[in-house]
């Protein structure tokens, strides 16, 4: 009997609703949609900058199956969706080199085509901007910016690669990639 109720124990918190986090006072929703698919919270992180550790913007990870390995996200073709809640002003040009040395640090050399056209449909971010980015297997990384849909790039290995720029060896500051994969 006891063995019974730990097993329900066990199955209730599997099936407990993921709970919605905050971060720098940015809130991140437990889910959200990518295309017709309703995504889980996996974690949340901060980008920081400089060697002042300047904080630029809270970061939230969204999955279909959480996880608290880069691999096991990476390594599925599953919708995801990174949302980046700016907390300072950031220009366009340095988003665009970020995104840059983010592919070529994590050994994507073959996507670049992609990162600078990615660089090329942002703009400039303000203090509250937010900047999304889901994929849909099949369809690719569509680009919104505080929900204007700012374009998309096509291809399974495009939307890896641009994961890997967080989840990859060389992240912009580790703590932020730890946040990620919080497992949510």
């Amino acid at each position: 009997m006891n063995r019974a109720w730990g097993v329900l124990a066990c199955v209730a918190l599997l099936a407990a609703p993921v709970a919605a986090k905050s971060l720098a006072g940015k809130n991140f929703p437990a889910t959200v949609k990518a295309g017709d698919k309703t995504l889980k919270l996996n974690g949340v992180g901060m980008r920081k900058a400089t060697m002042f550790k300047v904080k630029v913007y809270a970061a939230g990870l969204y999955v279909e199956e959480t996880a608290k390995d880069a691999k096991a996200i990476l390594g599925k073709d599953q919708a995801w969706r990174l949302d980046l809640k700016f907390v300072r002003d950031v220009d366009q040009e340095k988003m665009a080199e970020a995104f840059v040395e983010g592919f070529d640090k994590n050994g994507h050399k073959s996507q670049m085509a992609g990162a600078k056209k990615l660089g090329a449909m942002l703009g400039d971010m303000a203090d509250n901007d937010v900047l999304s980015f889901a994929y849909v297997p099949g369809k690719g990384v569509t680009v919104k910016h505080n929900g204007k849909r700012k374009g998309s790039i096509a291809g399974a290995k495009f939307a890896q690669a641009l994961l890997t720029v967080w989840l990859g060896k060389e992240p912009p500051n580790p703590e932020l990639k730890e946040g990620l994969l919080a497992g949510g």
